[in-house]
C-alpha cells in the first residue's frame, strides 16, 4: 500500500485503494442472555494441579538436592563417594556413620521429609562424642581450608593462579611499557625486574 505524502495528490486508483481498506466492518450480533446452568447438570470443575515437578522429584538423603525419580539412583553412588571422601577428611570426633537410606516402601512425601532431615544432619558430629558447647559451635557447612595457590604479579601486584600468572605478566609488562613510554622523558622509570 502506498502512503499519502503531504506534497503530492492521490490518483483516483490510490484513493479507491485507501478507501476500500477503511470499509466499515460488520457489527457483531448481540449475545442472547443465557440462562444460569442447572446445578444438577453442572460438572465439577477440576481442582488446581500442583506443579508436576514437585510430585516427581525425590530428595537425596545425603546432599538434600532434588532429583527426578530416574535420576536419583544414578546420583546416589557418586554422592555417597563424595560424602565418604568429605567425612574422611574431618577430625575423628566429627566423623559420622553413613546416614541410613529411607525405606523404599514409603510415599514420596515421607521419603522427601526423611531424606531432607537426614541430609541436614550430615555435618553434625554424633551427640555421644561431643559436649553441648561443641555442638553449638559446629558450623553447618564445612569450610575448605585449602585455597588454590596464587602468585603475585611483580608489576601490578594482583594475584593469579599458577597457569594464569605467566600470561598475565607478559600482557602486564606490555601495558607497563606503553604507559611508561607515554610519560615525559624525565618521569620515565626503569622496567620492573622479576625477583627470584
Amino acid at each position: 500500500m502506498k502512503y499519502k505524502s503531504k506534497s503530492s495528490t492521490n490518483s483516483p486508483m490510490e484513493t479507491k485503494r485507501l478507501s476500500s481498506s477503511r470499509l466499515p466492518q460488520p457489527t457483531p450480533k448481540p449475545k442472547q442472555a443465557s440462562q444460569p446452568p442447572n446445578p444438577a447438570t453442572r460438572t465439577k470443575s477440576p481442582e488446581p494441579k500442583r506443579a508436576s515437578s514437585a510430585k516427581r522429584t525425590l530428595t537425596c538423603y545425603l546432599c538434600g538436592r532434588e532429583f527426578g525419580s530416574a535420576s536419583l539412583p544414578l546420583h546416589e553412588p557418586k554422592c555417597l563417594q563424595k560424602w565418604e571422601r568429605e567425612n574422611a577428611t574431618l577430625p575423628a570426633h566429627l566423623r559420622r556413620k553413613v546416614p541410613p537410606k529411607p525405606a523404599p516402601n514409603i510415599s514420596k512425601d515421607e521419603w522427601n521429609k526423611l531424606a531432607w532431615e537426614t541430609s541436614q544432619m550430615k555435618n553434625l558430629p554424633s551427640a555421644d562424642a561431643m559436649s553441648p558447647q561443641v555442638v553449638e559451635s559446629t558450623p553447618s557447612t564445612p569450610t575448605s581450608s585449602r585455597a588454590p595457590p596464587t602468585f603475585e604479579c611483580y608489576i601490578c601486584g594482583k594475584k593469579f593462579g599458577s597457569h594464569s600468572i605467566k600470561i598475565h605478566e607478559k600482557q602486564c609488562l606490555k601495558k607497563w611499557h606503553i604507559e611508561n613510554d607515554s610519560l615525559p622523558v624525565g618521569m620515565r622509570s626503569a622496567p620492573p625486574v622479576k625477583k627470584g
